[in-house]
């Protein structure tokens, strides 16, 4: 009874359109996947308290600050993913995913940590710093896209198992009040990433870009 008159309960993960989840991820640079881990707690949480079966029965004792450890809960969330896939045998072909493997891109792939590598490996040249700077900027979108891609698996493998066991008939891609927000705030976040990076080059903090 709970299940029919709650949509939101009925279904087994957090329904969200993959395509959105990239990009609101992308364009945070990451920051995103914090609160789409959230969603997906609050979802098992709230089905846990109206009684529903969940994958564990401790979803109603976990606490608000255990998704925001997204290295930590990637792992656990993917691994729930990857079981009812399994269950009902769906292959996603060139678009599955490994939650362990997901672990350690969100390690270790800081986009400021690996270009400030890369740059400490190649060095700084003395001219043509703007080829340089469309260089790393292409290896921070790179970075960026890997990162994004992560949850934008784990959620088509999620909505791919909704969508088989008929517990949704279609994904709507619909933008919230506050998913204008993030996508507003991404924008912004964006640009000064991009603008920043002009940092690894400039001796001066104040110039915006002091290519030669």
């Amino acid at each position: 009874m709970i299940v029919r008159q709650n949509y939101s309960l009925s279904t087994t993960f957090y329904v969200e359109k993959a395509s959105k989840i990239f990009l609101l991820t992308f364009l945070t640079g990451g920051l995103y996947v914090f609160l789409w881990s959230f969603f997906h707690w609050r979802h098992f949480k709230r089905r846990s308290l109206a009684e529903i079966k969940t994958f564990n029965e401790k979803d109603r004792k976990i606490r608000i600050w255990i998704p925001l450890l997204v290295h930590l809960y990637i792992i656990g969330l993917g691994r729930r993913i990857k079981l009812a896939l399994k269950e009902k045998k769906i292959n996603l072909k060139r678009i599955d995913f490994n939650p362990w493997l997901n672990w350690l891109v969100f390690v270790y792939s800081s986009p400021d940590r690996i270009i400030e590598k890369i740059i400490s490996f190649i060095g700084t040249p003395e001219f043509n710093l703007f080829s340089l700077y469309i260089q790393i900027v292409m290896i921070y979108f790179f970075i960026v896209s890997v990162i994004s891609s992560i949850p934008m698996r784990m959620q088509i493998g999620a909505n791919k198992y909704m969508l088989i066991s008929n517990e949704i008939n279609y994904i709507k891609t619909k933008f919230t009040t506050f998913d204008k927000l993030i996508l507003t705030f991404g924008i912004f976040y964006t640009f000064l990433s991009l603008v920043g990076l002009n940092s690894y080059f400039c001796q001066d903090e104040y110039l915006l870009f002091c290519f030669s």
